[in-house]
C-alpha cells in the first residue's frame, strides 16, 4: 500500500534562500531512495516562508526507512536552525490510484 505525505512547513520569509539550498540536499538524497516515487516542495505564492511538502512512498517500511537517514537527521537540524516556527505533516495510506 503507498504512503502520501502532504506537509507545510513554515520558515521566516528572509531565510527562504538558505532553506532553498537545505531542500536542494535533502531532496536529491531522498530521490536516490527505494520505495521513493516523489518527494517535493513548492513554495506558496500566497503565504511568503511557506513551503507545501508532497511525497508518495511504496510502503511504510520504506518511508521509515527515509525517516532513519542521515540525510533527514541532517535536515532537520537545517531546517531548526533556519528558524521553522511551523511545522504540520498528515499521513495517508492509498489502496488505489487513478488519472483523473
Amino acid at each position: 500500500m503507498q504512503i502520501v505525505i502532504i506537509a507545510r512547513l513554515q520558515f521566516p520569509p528572509e531565510r527562504m534562500a538558505e532553506v532553498r539550498a537545505a531542500v536542494a540536499d535533502v531532496r536529491s538524497a531522498t530521490l536516490t531512495e527505494d520505495g521513493c516515487i516523489e518527494y517535493a516542495f513548492a513554495e506558496d505564492l500566497a503565504e511568503p516562508g511557506l513551503l507545501r511538502v508532497s511525497e508518495i512512498w511504496a510502503s511504510r517500511a520504506a518511508l521509515d526507512v527515509h525517516g532513519a537517514s542521515a540525510h533527514v537527521a541532517a535536515w532537520r537540524s537545517k531546517a531548526a536552525g533556519l528558524g521553522m516556527t511551523g511545522r504540520e505533516l498528515r499521513v495517508f495510506s492509498v489502496a488505489g490510484e487513478e488519472t483523473l
